[in-house]
C-alpha cells in the first residue's frame, strides 16, 4: 500500500503559503501497512467505523473527533468539485497526467533522484486541521486536492491502529531486538517447564517498553502463548511471503500471473509500469495475463471509487486496488505485494505528542513508490525460488 511521506515538509510549505502545485507541495510518497484491509468508503462512513471502536481509541482520538467528523463532511460536499480540478490540473513538477484505461495515472516528468539512508515524516490531525482552517473559505483548487489525500491517508492510519490495532509502539530500529527476543520466547514455548524467556538486556528492555508485550510477560503459559502470537505477527508483518503463483522460468524470467479487470483495453501500458521497474541484469518479472475466474492464484486489478485514495493490495480477495490519480509507481510497489513483499517503511504513533511518524527510504521500491527494487531484495526471490532450471 502507498502512503505519503514528506508529511511535515507538507504541511509546513502548505501553512506558510496556501498555494502552489499540489505535487509540489504533496512530496514523494511511500507504502503503508496491512494490504489486507477492507477497502476504503465514503469519508464520512469511514470516520464513523473508526470513531466506533470506542474501547480502542485513546485521549488523541477523543481530543479531535469533532473536528475530523467537520473535515471528512466537507470534503464529500465536495466530491465532483475535486474531482473536476484534478481533471483539470495542469501538470506539475513533478508529475503529468495520462490516462489508464478508466483512470488517470501520474507519470513522473524526469528519473526520481532519492536521498540516502533513512528519512523521517512526522504527521497528525492537528496539523491537517489548521490547514484546513487555512483553506477553508477558499475555491476547490490544488490545495483541497492536498487535503484530500492526507485526510484519506491519514484515516487509513488510524484505521490500522485502531480497528486493526497495528503494534504501533514499535520503530525500524527495534525488528531487529525483536527477532533476537522471539528466539527467546521460542526456546520457553518449546521447554514445558519455562516461564519466562532468556532475554538479552536489551531485548528484555524492548519488551518491557512495547506495552502490549509488557501486557502478556508474566510468569505464565497461557500468557507466554500470547506474546508469542504477538511477536510472530509483528515479524511476519516485515518478512517476505512467497505468492504461489510466482515461478522462475529457464530464461531467468519471474513470471507472475495477473488478470488486468478494467484495465483490459491497455495492458501493454499497465504491464509497461511494472516490468520497467521489477527488472535487474539476470531477472525480469514477466507478467502472464490471465482470468482470475481460472486461475485462482492470480490477482485482479480494481478500480476503486474516491480520488486520492491508498493504493492497497488484499490478499484476502487476491486484489489489487487503483484510486483515481494514482502515481505510475505506486503501482510496481503494489505488485511488490502482489510478489511476497510487504511495506518497507515502519509507521509508529506517540499518543503523548499525536503523531505519527514513518521512518522510509526512498532507495526502496517497497518503502518509496519511486525507489528501486533492491539488491536485497532480488536475493530474497532467488532464495525462495532457487537458481533458473537448466535449459
Amino acid at each position: 500500500m502507498t502512503t505519503t511521506p514528506r508529511a511535515a515538509l507538507f504541511l509546513a510549505l502548505a501553512l506558510s503559503s496556501a498555494c502552489g502545485q499540489v505535487d509540489a507541495l504533496r512530496g514523494k510518497r511511500k507504502g503503508k501497512d496491512d494490504t489486507s484491509r477492507v477497502a476504503l468508503g465514503e469519508l464520512g462512513a469511514q470516520v464513523a467505523k473508526i470513531q466506533a471502536k470506542t474501547k480502542q481509541l485513546g485521549a488523541c482520538d477523543a481530543q479531535f473527533k469533532g473536528q475530523i467528523q467537520q473535515l471528512a463532511a466537507e470534503l464529500d460536499a465536495r466530491k465532483d468539485a475535486l474531482d473536476a480540478v484534478a481533471q483539470a490540473q495542469p501538470p506539475s513538477k513533478l508529475y503529468h497526467r495520462v490516462a489508464l484505461g478508466p483512470i488517470a495515472v501520474r507519470e513522473l516528468n524526469e528519473p526520481f533522484v532519492p536521498q540516502p539512508g533513512w528519512l523521517e515524516d512526522r504527521y497528525g490531525w492537528d496539523q491537517i486541521i489548521k490547514y484546513y482552517q487555512k483553506i477553508a473559505a477558499t475555491p476547490v483548487d490544488a490545495n483541497w486536492l492536498s487535503l484530500n489525500e492526507y485526510v484519506r491517508s491519514i484515516l487509513v492510519d488510524d484505521e490500522s491502529r485502531v480497528i486493526y490495532e497495528a503494534n504501533m509502539a514499535l520503530v525500524r530500529t527495534d525488528y531487529p531486538l525483536l527477532a533476537d527476543a522471539q528466539k527467546a520466547i521460542d526456546a520457553c514455548v518449546a521447554d514445558a517447564a519455562c516461564v519466562a524467556p532468556a532475554y538479552s538486556a536489551d531485548a528484555a528492555a524492548l519488551i518491557d517498553r512495547i506495552p502490549v508485550y509488557k501486557e502478556r510477560s508474566r510468569p505464565d503459559r497461557d500468557y507466554l502463548a500470547s506474546l508469542k502470537e504477538w511477536v510472530d505477527y509483528d515479524l511476519k508483518a516485515k518478512s517476505f511471503t512467497r505468492n504461489p503463483s510466482l515461478a522462475l522460468a529457464a530464461t531467468g524470467e519471474l513470471a507472475v500471473e495477473l488478470d488486468a479487470g478494467p484495465f483490459a483495453d491497455v495492458i501493454p501500458q499497465l504491464e509497461a509500469y511494472v516490468t520497467s521497474v521489477w527488472k535487474n541484469d539476470a531477472h525480469q518479472l514477466k507478467v502472464s495475463w490471465v482470468s482470475q475466474a481460472d486461475h485462482p492464484n492470480a490477482f485482479k486489478f480494481v478500480v476503486e471509487t474516491g480520488l486520492g485514495g491508498r493504493s492497497y493490495v488484499q490478499y484476502s480477495t487476491r486484489s489489487v486496488h487503483l484510486f483515481a490519480d494514482v502515481r505510475a509507481p505506486s503501482i510496481a510497489h503494489e505488485i511488490g505485494h502482489v510478489l511476497g513483499f510487504p511495506d518497507y517503511y515502519y509507521t509508529s504513533f506517540d499518543p503523548g505528542t499525536c503523531l505519527y511518524t514513518n521512518a522510509y527510504s526512498e532507495e526502496d521500491l517497497m518503502s518509496t513508490s519511486e525507489g528501486k527494487v533492491t539488491a536485497d531484495e532480488w536475493k530474497e526471490l532467488e532464495t525462495i525460488l532457487g537458481a533458473p532450471p537448466s535449459a
